[in-house]
């Protein structure tokens, strides 16, 4: 799958839309049930590249040309928010032949992308008391769209969060009796910018802005894979 990519920004974006499909049945006034339709919330981005060249129209019209109303990659300009509203869910798991006496930890996660090693700031730590011969496991929540990692921090309570690895799956069970330090610790700005899938939602039609420069809106509608 191709990635949209005019060789420059738009100038600004004046709307990115958060949409929760539901379903609604009713029944005598004033009940009703209503259902999610999407696991995730459905997100147009709307775009304007107010001073297009040549090249990057050329550019514009032969990629959507090609697509037309099919899928294409699009890698939002602002990052990735951080999960910022919980920590993840904690439990001990018992590890067979786990010398580590009873202990306290600090554990937090961020969404991470380690082909290029960028991420977002971390959540919020929760805190878990484990007993003799026992590890922690670290549940996340449904990975955003076009996230593949999660990074688990931990630390003994009340310390410095160091890296204990990243996991493709929403479960992460710790290894070893003891939490590694000396790594990576947590970011405090943003640096992921997962491309996601979208298509073509609205037409678009170029408007000359001078002899050589163009404005183009463009308005993305995100795909669930």
């Amino acid at each position: 799958m191709i990635t949209f990519d005019p060789g420059a920004a738009p100038a600004y974006s004046y709307g990115v839309a958060h949409a929760w499909p539901t379903s609604e049945t009713r029944f005598e006034k004033p009940y009703a049930v209503r259902e999610q339709r999407t696991i995730r919330p459905i997100r147009a981005y709307r775009h304007v590249w107010p001073g297009m060249t040549r090249a990057q129209l050329d550019y514009t019209l032969s990629f959507f040309h090609e697509v037309g109303a099919g899928e294409f990659l699009w890698r939002p300009i602002d990052p990735q928010w951080g999960p910022r509203h919980r920590a993840p869910d904690l439990d001990g798991v018992d590890l067979a032949g786990n010398p580590a006496s009873a202990r306290d930890y600090d554990v937090a996660f961020s969404w991470y992308e380690p082909t290029d090693d960028t991420e977002t700031p971390p959540s919020p730590s929760g805190s878990i008391h484990l007993e003799s011969g026992f590890v922690v496991a670290v549940t996340v929540p449904i990975f955003p769209l076009g996230v593949s990692a999660a990074r688990i921090y931990a630390a003994d309570t009340g310390g410095q969060l160091y890296s204990q690895g990243y996991t493709t799956e929403r479960l992460w069970t710790q290894p070893q009796a003891d939490i590694q330090t000396l790594t990576d610790i947590p970011r405090t700005v943003g640096t992921l910018r997962p491309a996601v899938r979208c298509y073509l939602a609205e037409d678009f039609e170029p408007v000359r802005r001078g002899p050589s420069r163009w404005q183009v809106q463009l308005t993305f509608q995100e795909l669930h894979v």
